[in-house]
């Protein structure tokens, strides 16, 4: 199933001071069109020396020398205009810097509110052919749609079984699986049967919850050129965090049993596009059937988190290295950092209704 639609995303306004990440105002050059409540599109384009890309690697992005000219994008809600001055409804991921030439573009997506669920997908049960060498068996594609969803589906001998290239959408309690015999060695996988099992591919701000990755796939749970995505509340036979380069930054991993815990690192991505990993990374009660070691260096700039993993490894808390906290995952609270963070937030919004107050 491909669902997919074109964004009638038109430039509102261009975005003429620097606003640090973090902040939630940006200055703009005109107000016109613009409207309280209104979602609206941040964007910053690469530069011809790969400084955004630089900035969202923390400043440490390796070998960049291929990289890719991308768009980098963030949904926001207009809660405040002053003079022309607008105010978003959370802080900027990046910077506005100038010479990423920042601005506001509308946010009309013909797509909304429609999901997929209850559904089941079956695939011949043919021995996967390997790598880049897939017939197609692609279940389910959600390209530029937004506040959609997909529930309770399972896909059996999927080449791909679901790929986001969107933001704000919704997939919970899917179901990977494939039959005896189709599994081959590939790409380091023993066993493999697909390419992608979930993938987050150009995309923002999507959940991906009570996940069931019982196959292995070459990439199992994807981030590339993604940012606020959160896989939560998942498992899998034998689950790597497939970080494909070219900045993803800014996602969340947590309440995750990775099973056998093998290949928990093991990413691909092709040569010259940055790290692994971009910043700020977080990694939140991961847990396995042997210990996880951090990752294997330069996998990632310093700025990520590793909080309750299975593992032997000594805590490193210093301020200039990737922050790893060994604490049992067992004990750690809470045990989903995306749904506290959830309450806390929908909490906070509820007294802010009751005392007639602006969350």
């Amino acid at each position: 199933i491909y669902v997919a639609i074109g964004q009638k995303a038109s430039k509102v306004a261009k975005i003429v001071a620097v606003a640090r990440r973090g902040d939630r105002e940006v200055e703009v050059d005109r107000v016109t069109g613009l409207a309280v409540g209104q979602p609206v599109l941040v964007v910053v384009r690469e530069a011809k020396d790969h400084s955004l890309k630089t900035h969202l690697y923390c400043d440490d992005p390796g070998d960049i020398a291929r990289g890719k000219q991308l768009d980098t994008k963030m949904l926001m809600r207009v809660v405040a205009v002053r003079g022309n001055r607008v105010q978003f409804d959370r802080p900027l991921r990046f910077e506005t810097r100038a010479e990423w030439r920042p601005e506001i573009r509308s946010f009309r997506p013909t797509v909304t509110e429609s999901g997929i669920e209850g559904l089941g997908f079956e695939f011949p049960r043919t021995q996967y052919r390997g790598h880049f060498k897939e017939n197609g068996a692609n279940a389910i594609e959600l390209r530029q749609v937004h506040h959609c969803w997909v529930r309770n589906v399972v896909i059996r001998n999927g080449d791909l079984g679901l790929n986001l290239v969107a933001c704000g959408n919704t997939v919970s309690g899917i179901v990977i699986v494939a039959d005896a015999g189709r599994g081959t060695a590939e790409s380091g996988v023993t066993e493999c049967t697909g390419h992608h099992a979930i993938q987050c591919k150009n995309a923002e701000d999507n959940l991906v919850t009570g996940f069931d990755v019982r196959a292995s796939y070459v990439h199992d749970l994807t981030v590339e050129h993604a940012s606020g995505n959160v896989y939560a509340r998942g498992r899998g036979a034998d689950v790597n965090f497939d970080h494909h380069k070219d900045t993803p930054y800014e996602n969340l991993f947590t309440d995750i049993d990775c099973g056998r815990g093998g290949r928990v690192w093991r990413c691909g991505g092709g040569a010259s596009l940055g790290r692994q990993s971009a910043g700020w990374e977080t990694f939140w009660n991961i847990r396995a059937a042997r210990p996880i070691a951090p990752p294997p260096e330069n996998w990632g700039p310093a700025m990520m988190n590793f909080v309750g993993l299975t593992t032997t490894a000594p805590s490193v808390l210093a301020s200039k290295a990737a922050w790893f906290e060994a604490l049992p995952p067992e004990q750690l609270r809470p045990a989903n950092l995306h749904a506290a963070q959830f309450e806390r937030r929908i909490g906070a919004m509820r007294s802010a209704e009751r005392t007639g107050q602006k969350p």
